[in-house]
């Protein structure tokens, strides 16, 4: 059913509902109503005749009663018989009977002429009550006709200004709503009035804006998300960080409308002063915090003095820095700018890794101005920029280590020895004098079995049996065995020997060829210890992902993982509790309000150390949950421990009297924490635990902040029965 039927319809019905009154009601009520007074008066008309007929038939002369009656007939055309009959009932007039047509609808009147007690006559009259009041009847049609008439012109008026005034701007924003729907965000409604419908259209024009903004902020936000992504997979697969650091640097700029920047590693060079390596540059630029700076460009040196430099008062502060402009100089920005345009406007931005200064981003020439809002617009790509900048680090000392092996394994030195079948040293190299510490006419002829350890003779015998053996059919063999040769002087010496078998005329003849690998062991350990150490980076690295980058707790990725593996655990184990701390700041909102966002993260920090320290047992997982939130898992931990637990964080915290003024607690920060404890699996889900802890945390608030509720103990507190009050 379309808008206009649904508008025109209540019309239409109460249209034919005033017809089918009027014509099945008012008009049929009219006309008994007509007939019945015409009735009384037929009825008035007939006690006047009969008391007009009583003289004559007093005196029984009928020829008067007859005229009397004729006349009578001859006047009233609607009666149609006129009857008298006698005291027998005989009819004494007309003396026949009257036509009467057949579709006629005649009503009957009886009257008796009784004069002192005595009957002289008998009246009975039948007459046609419609032709009488036809012509009021008639009237009263033409009334209706013309009130139909009138009310289905006011229908039509009706209906025609519902389609102008309702129905068409409806459908124009209904058309605007479409288009809102399809993405149109810059359509505009053409609905100015102030009634009801424009109100609408101002309504949906406000949606509209609300849509917009919050799409533009998803795509923001998806943008940024697609950037971390995008860059963390090119780092891994990219070896030239430069061009990581250059595609990242261009993406932040398109992100946040910027025309030119810098991201830079914070370096401490020998003398432990920090300077700024740029990685977003195609040159090598050592930017120093101090009075200078120093580029390096095919072995050139130039020298800029960088006194009190927007640069240099990011690095010294370590604070996020902001400059309007409207003109900045190129000696106040501390560092070189390849276009030529003027720089209007610059944001210094520091990157962190928990508490260490790890870097810094620069932004430079926005569009319109930089504000502070941009700090959280950029939060979660600063934080992976910092841990990218760490990341390289770590790659510049893995290859560096890769390199010291690769000299090591180049410098190897290799002694050759031949003997025949027997073993006799056939040939004995300078390589191999130095190896064993004997000379070669020394060796020629002696027994290659003198350069083992004794106490090896017979495994070292039936190593080299078994790799020849192992392979007869074959002309040439090439194996290596590890083993311990005996240096002149009675040391024993780690060689690496690989034994080749030549078939000659003068009958079988085996080359050894011998690496002293003492130095490679030590290598060998070195690289162990290289190993070990990038094992442990890639750990750190690893622990990094798992937490989070400002509090340095377990992060969202990592909490998830340990509730799946607790949740299991308890499915396994029954009767081991689960219990789930959910905790937040107390009226966190205005204290960044209050005090600034980096005041904020600095309450944060000190709040999630508390936190922390407030859970011993090393299976506690402390974790922030999001924003303010943080969430404690307590394996194995019934609810009055829990509970216990929980309070005691909450006093810690209190204890550290960070200074709170805008909080409706008191004048320090204070948390508010909801606990739930599972004590079985069944007919529960992880997230509903999870819903019942958020639960517990909101009736904390709800009770004014700064306390603990266990879910158990509000639940009782609520079933409890009520107390009559003396």
């Amino acid at each position: 059913m379309n808008l206009r039927l649904k508008l025109i319809l209540p019309f239409a019905l109460l249209l034919a509902a005033v017809y089918a009154y009027s014509s099945l009601y008012m008009i049929p009520s009219y006309i008994d109503l007509a007939k019945s007074k015409q009735l009384e008066q037929e009825s008035t008309y007939v006690d006047l005749l009969s008391t007009a007929l009583l003289p004559d038939l007093l005196e029984s002369d009928l020829a008067n009663v007859y005229s009397t009656l004729d006349t009578v007939l001859s006047e009233r055309k609607h009666w149609y018989s006129l009857s008298l009959f006698n005291v027998d009932k005989v009819r004494i007039y007309p003396l026949s009977d009257r036509y009467i047509p057949k579709d006629a609808v005649l009503e009957s009147l009886d009257r008796d002429v009784i004069f002192n007690g005595k009957f002289y006559t008998s009246i009975k009259l039948q007459l046609d009550i419609n032709h009488q009041i036809q012509e009021e009847v008639a009237y009263i049609a033409k009334i209706q006709n013309s009130v139909m008439i009138v009310l289905f012109l006011t229908f039509l008026a009706m209906s025609v200004f519902l389609d102008i005034l309702i129905r068409k701007p409806m459908v124009k924003l209904a058309k605007l709503a479409d288009r809102i729907a399809r993405g149109d965000y810059q359509s505009k409604p053409v609905i100015h009035t102030k009634d009801e419908v424009g109100k609408l259209g101002q309504s949906l024009e406000a949606m509209q804006l609300k849509i917009h903004e919050r799409d533009q902020e998803m795509n923001h936000y998806s943008n940024i998300q697609d950037t971390i992504r995008f860059i963390q997979s090119k780092f891994i697969s990219e070896q030239e960080a430069t061009h990581v650091f250059l595609e990242l640097q261009r993406k932040i700029l398109k992100l946040t409308h910027c025309t030119a920047g810098l991201i830079g590693e914070l370096i401490l060079d020998d003398k432990q002063q920090p300077y700024l390596s740029p990685l977003s540059t195609d040159n090598k630029l050592h930017l120093y915090s101090g009075s200078t700076v120093i580029k390096i460009a095919d072995d050139n040196y130039e020298q800029y003095n960088q006194a009190d430099t927007l640069m240099s008062k990011l690095m010294s502060t370590g604070k996020p820095l902001i400059d309007n402009g409207p003109d900045i100089q190129m000696e106040r920005l501390g560092f070189p700018v390849e276009s030529d345009e003027a720089v209007k406007n610059f944001l210094g931005l520091p990157l962190y890794t928990g508490y260490q200064f790890v870097g810094v981003l620069c932004l430079i020439n926005n569009k319109t101005s930089f504000d502070r809002s941009i700090f959280n617009d950029l939060d979660v790509l600063l934080q992976t920029l910092a841990q990218l900048i760490v990341a390289y680090r770590e790659r510049k000392t893995l290859i560096d280590n890769e390199a010291r092996l690769r000299m090591v394994v180049d410098n190897a030195v290799e002694g050759i020895i031949s003997t025949d079948e027997k073993g006799t040293i056939t040939s004995f190299n300078s390589a191999a004098e130095r190896i064993f510490g004997y000379s070669q006419n020394q060796m020629i002829g002696a027994n290659v079995i003198s350069l083992i350890p004794e106490h090896n003779h017979t495994g070292h015998i039936e190593a080299v049996k078994f790799l020849l053996d192992s392979n007869l059919n074959i002309r040439q063999v090439n194996n290596e065995l590890e083993t311990d040769g005996l240096h002149r002087n009675g040391k024993l010496i780690p060689l690496e020997l690989s034994i080749s078998k030549v078939v000659t005329q003068q009958g079988m003849q085996y080359t050894g060829i011998v690496r002293d690998i003492t130095e490679r062991k030590q290598h060998e350990e070195e690289l162990s210890r290289a190993y070990s150490e990038l094992q442990l980076a890639h750990e750190q690295l690893e622990e990094q992902n798992r937490r989070d980058a400002l509090t340095g707790l377990a992060n969202r990725r990592h909490l998830d993982e340990a509730l799946q593996l607790e949740w299991k655990r308890a499915e396994r184990q029954a009767d081991s509790p689960l219990s789930i701390i959910l905790c937040d700041i107390d009226y966190f909102k205005p204290y960044n309000d209050t005090y600034g966002h980096l005041e904020g993260d600095e309450c944060l920090r000190q709040v999630a150390l508390a936190i922390k320290n407030s859970f011993t047992c090393e299976v506690d997982l402390v974790a922030r949950y999001g924003g303010e939130e943080f969430m404690v898992v307590l394996p194995n931990t019934p609810g009055d421990s829990a509970t216990r637990q929980a309070e005691k964080m909450r006093k810690n915290i209190w204890a550290l009297a960070l200074e709170h003024k805008s909080s409706k607690v008191a004048a320090r920060v204070s948390i508010s924490a909801g606990v739930y404890t599972v004590t079985t699996t069944k007919h529960l889900s992880l997230n509903q635990c999870i819903n019942f802890a958020d639960e517990s945390l909101y009736q904390a608030k709800a009770a004014g902040r700064n306390q603990v509720m266990h879910y158990d103990a509000i639940n009782a507190e609520m079933s409890a029965p009520e107390q009559d009050i003396i």
